[in-house]
């Protein structure tokens, strides 16, 4: 049961850092969108995919 437990506790820690890495990634294309670079170039920056960048940038506005 124990490791059960654990596997389960890691999993989240694994999730709660994915989130927050792609909280980070979102915040910092806004910022880079409002200083005028190029969406192609913030998901290089950002390292994702420019669609994925694109919604980002559209539910923001």
């Amino acid at each position: 049961m124990c490791e059960i437990m654990e596997k389960i506790r890691e999993e989240g820690r694994k999730e709660g850092r994915k989130s927050g890495f792609l909280e980070s990634s979102r915040k910092t294309a806004l910022n880079l969108n409002r200083m005028g670079m190029p969406e192609e170039t913030i998901a290089r920056a950002v390292e994702e995919d420019v669609t994925v960048v694109r919604q980002w940038l559209k539910s923001a506005k």
